[in-house]
């Protein structure tokens, strides 16, 4: 009920406040009005991909995003909502970014009940604990130094795009390491593609809807996570096809990852 009261909130300003409905609204204002709205298709199809990650880790008794990558989001959205509200207020990243901080807080709950299993054998389970702490108390640290050195506009974006290219290439070599789709789904692969997509225009080329200059670090590193986001649907779609083929002897991975 939280999350669907948070993304009435989110609507509704954006609906009321943040969008203009008038005829004759200047190009200024319907550029900024673009902007919002990809804002949010982007906070939406990034909510998609966290729920279809919580509901195939659960399904096939795994976790769905790879740990480091769930370390590292999991510390940009804590500091994020620390400094975005202590510094912006309620506004609507703010609001998006408390919405996928509770989700990374559930994906995190996946990784702890079953990620036990993928440790080399003898592991014990208090030196797993360990590892998961401190990967995310690393990761927490980074983001917050990042921030104080950069500022929080810019630290924001680049650890932003910085971590989505690292867990594009991570979901990548996941999918090659299990040799399956086992905790993964062409509904995480899409809409996590599209929503890094939104957010490269927004704040890498905001030339192109009419407002801001073009941010060329953000923009390279976006269309880097597309590159990677597109081959791993594509890697992915034939893991699945394969799968469905249901020979029994596994997926041929010249199968896959050829041309």
């Amino acid at each position: 009920m939280l999350f669907f009261r948070l993304y009435h909130a989110i609507l509704q300003t954006l609906v009321i406040s943040q969008i203009g409905t008038e005829a004759h609204a200047s190009p200024k204002i319907k550029a900024v009005n673009a902007t919002y709205i990809l804002m949010a298709l982007g906070g939406i199809f990034w909510t998609i991909a966290y729920i279809d990650i919580i509901r195939i880790g659960i399904r096939d008794k795994t976790y769905g995003m790879p740990f480091w990558a769930l370390a590292i989001n999991l510390a940009w959205e804590f500091t994020n909502v620390y400094f975005g509200y202590k510094i912006q207020g309620f506004v609507l990243q703010t609001n998006i970014n408390i919405v996928w901080m509770l989700f990374d807080f559930a994906i995190l709950y996946t990784f702890i009940r079953y990620g036990r299993k993928f440790l080399p054998k003898g592991t014990s389970t208090s030196w797993f604990y360990i590892y998961t702490l401190t990967a995310i108390a690393i990761a927490t640290i980074t983001e917050y130094l990042m921030m104080m050195d950069l500022g929080f506009v810019t630290g924001t974006s680049y650890t932003a795009f910085l971590q989505n290219l690292m867990m594009s290439v991570l979901f990548l070599y996941e999918l090659y390491k299990r040799k399956s789709s086992n905790g993964q789904s062409m509904l995480i692969a899409v809409t996590k593609w599209l929503a890094t997509l939104f957010y490269t225009i927004v704040f890498g080329f905001p030339a192109f809807l009419g407002i801001g200059e073009t941010a060329r670090f953000v923009l390279f590193v976006g269309l880097c996570c597309s590159l990677f986001d597109i081959i791993y649907v594509i890697a992915l779609y034939r893991v699945i096809r394969e799968e469905k083929r249901g020979d029994g002897k596994g997926i041929p991975l010249s199968a896959v990852w050829r041309l």
